[in-house]
């Protein structure tokens, strides 16, 4: 009997694990071209892949985006300038506010 849940343990602890070792982190820079005030991004994520876009802007611009999910299961976290997600808090987390 110990066995079978020593078995089941492990069998759950890899499962698990395997899930965040599968997932894609990928970052990148947005970039505009001059004289744009916008720019359009496209692409896929899919279960527990990690997209950060690095944005610049300047005092008195604004961020304005749109995120398209099936489910709302996609959220958006944004970062004050030379904050970083896991080590610090993010300014707005959207899992919270929806």
């Amino acid at each position: 009997m110990k066995k079978i849940i020593k078995t089941l343990l492990l069998s759950t602890l890899i499962s698990t694990a395997s899930f965040t070792v599968l997932a894609k982190n990928v970052e990148q820079k947005v970039n505009f071209l001059q004289g744009s005030t916008h720019t359009t991004l496209t692409g896929k994520f899919q279960g527990y892949d990690d997209v950060r876009y690095r944005v610049y802007a300047k005092n008195g611009q604004i961020l304005k985006f749109n995120i398209n999910s099936l489910g709302n299961l996609a959220y958006v976290n944004i970062f004050a300038p030379g904050k970083k997600p896991g080590k610090d808090k993010a300014l707005l987390i959207g899992s919270t506010i929806g």
